[in-house]
């Protein structure tokens, strides 16, 4: 009996499918400094990144992207300014196709709550007609750059 199969061999025997993208993104280092990068490809399994600052073979890292957040990885390998680094623990392929789209959207299903209901907020905005707020706004400026007039003269003299 014979069966017909397909074998699919990434380039470079990667365990999955990278997909292009040139996306701004940001990196944190063991010393949690962030670093803005772009993220030129990702896969479930890592992601190749370019970035102005050096980052060393073997380093941990952690990586932020739209729509998908932290995830932590290790530089694998580096050529000039790119990197190549793998995930920790692979990413959901939702989670890929969320990282390429580069949104941060997510629906929900937000409530009114109940104390909120059937008041009205826009009266307390009205306590005092407009002439008393222009009132309240030129006193409170003026009285402001008195007082740093004073904390100024004092300082010099």
């Amino acid at each position: 009996m014979k069966l017909a199969a397909k074998l699919y061999h990434l380039e470079g025997g990667r365990r999955s499918e990278r997909v292009a993208m040139e996306v701004d993104a940001t990196l944190r280092d063991q010393s949690k400094t962030p670093i803005d990068v772009v993220v030129l490809d990702i896969s479930s399994t890592g992601f190749r990144v370019s970035s102005p600052n050096r980052l060393e073979e073997g380093s941990r890292i952690s990586l932020g992207l739209a729509g998908i957040g932290m995830n932590q990885a290790t530089v694998i390998w580096r050529s000039k300014n790119v990197y190549g680094c793998q995930f920790e623990a692979p990413l959901p392929q939702e989670d890929v196709a969320r990282a390429r789209s580069g949104t941060s959207v997510i629906a929900g299903d937000f409530q009114v709550l109940p104390s909120s209901k059937g008041r009205q907020t826009s009266d307390s905005f009205k306590k005092y007609p407009p002439i008393a707020r222009t009132a309240i706004i030129i006193g409170s400026s003026a009285m402001l750059w008195t007082m740093i007039g004073a904390a100024t003269r004092a300082a010099v003299g």
